[in-house]
């Protein structure tokens, strides 16, 4: 959208605090709810079943601040998150709140997928539309998926093994169907091959960052630097986790797992570096949308290995490539070649469903007063 530098970008607790909601400023702090004029919202996967076990109590402070805001509320990247198979949803009643004021202050709802449309429509809410995520736009070429397939075509010619690829290999879901093979495979491909495992969670972070000894939060983590010849202290390897360390292939030590996992593990706290990152890489793979979705935005081959509701619905509506770990596993997992035409052939309606989004995106900016970059407008073709 055009105009972005006139927002100012907050946080819940600034906007709080702006709008006189936020309990914490102190009860003489009413704020100034007259100098917010409209609300943009980045969000993410925001809808949990009700039976999930996490906690939806910090929407009543997001509704509270919101009602203090007279002009539009517009969301951008909304979804819901469940295991594959789940038919239908039930919202929280502090979910539901919030998106009523969602729906009642925007002309439409952007979601990213079939399946939280149908639970928006499921809970009474039908001016919604699918956009899928945002950062489909990020490269601005109309041909980039007619590009992405030529360039998966030619590295089949030229593959004969793993070993002939540098991939980026984005981060496991764990607790998912196939995660153990998957990580005893992650460790294989990052040992022998030029490729890279890109982390976008915390878990391997202190570890990657050295921070165990800096950081007085981690005080924990201090214990897996110590001497070793103090029983009761963990070794270090042991700080890439069990989910890592306790599926390693056969014949490879926790020490050589560790060593490989600081010497391939990158993490990126900036678009622009990833994406230029990406650009170093023949193909990626992996479970996590955005993962799949930098590398082919700076022009990779990328496939994405779909494990939940949301994972799966993004990659139908975006018509990126895509298929379940198993299938992974069961077709591709010693066969660069076959997967590298999979992911050309799974390219074939990306261009012009893209621009059919692009338009879906037009209307949703202009519905909600917001305006249309013209490079977001040249994706739509006649």
């Amino acid at each position: 959208m055009d105009g972005l530098e006139d927002y100012e970008p907050l946080t819940w607790a600034e906007l709080e605090t702006l709008v006189g909601t936020n309990k914490a400023s102190g009860p003489k702090d009413r704020g100034c709810a007259a100098k917010v004029k409209d609300v943009i919202i980045s969000a993410a996967n925001w809808l949990t079943d009700v039976s999930s076990g996490i906690s939806t109590s910090h929407f009543t402070r997001f509704t509270e601040a919101l009602e203090r805001v007279d002009g539009n509320v517009v969301i951008f990247g909304l979804g819901a998150q469940v295991a594959l198979g789940t038919d239908k949803m039930r919202l929280s009643h502090e979910l539901q709140r919030f998106l009523q004021l969602l729906s009642e202050r925007s002309a439409k709802i952007s979601v990213r997928d079939v399946f939280t449309q149908r639970v928006l429509n499921d809970h009474g809410l039908h001016n919604v539309v699918v956009t899928g995520c945002p950062s489909n736009f990020i490269n601005k070429d109309p041909n980039l998926g007619k590009k992405l397939r030529e360039s998966a075509e030619a590295l089949a010619g030229g593959v004969s093994s793993w070993a002939d690829l540098r991939v980026a290999i984005s981060e496991l879901q764990h607790k998912r169907d196939q995660v153990e093979v998957l990580t005893s495979d992650l460790f294989v491909k990052l040992r022998d091959t030029p490729s890279f495992y890109i982390l976008q969670e915390g878990p391997l972070l202190p570890m990657l960052l050295r921070e165990f000894k800096q950081n007085v939060r981690l005080r924990a983590w201090q214990k897996l630097w110590r001497p070793q010849r103090q029983k009761f202290w963990q070794p270090r390897w042991k700080s890439i986790g069990k989910a890592y360390h306790g599926y390693t292939p056969s014949g490879m030590s926790g020490p050589e797992a560790f060593n490989v996992m600081r010497s391939k593990a990158l993490h990126f706290s900036d678009v622009e570096a990833w994406l230029d990152f990406a650009r170093t890489c023949d193909f990626s793979f992996g479970m996590r949308i955005h993962g799949t979705m930098i590398p082919l935005q700076a022009g990779v081959p990328a496939v994405l290995l779909a494990h939940d509701v949301r994972t799966h619905g993004l990659a139908e509506v975006m018509k990126i490539p895509h298929l379940t770990p198993a299938d992974y596993l069961a077709e591709f997992q010693h066969k660069p070649r076959q997967f590298l035409r999979y992911c050309a052939e799974s390219l074939e309606p990306y261009d012009q469903n893209r621009s059919q989004l692009a338009e879906v995106m037009t209307d949703y900016l202009q519905s909600n007063g917001l305006t249309p970059k013209p490079e977001l407008q040249a994706l739509i073709k006649a």
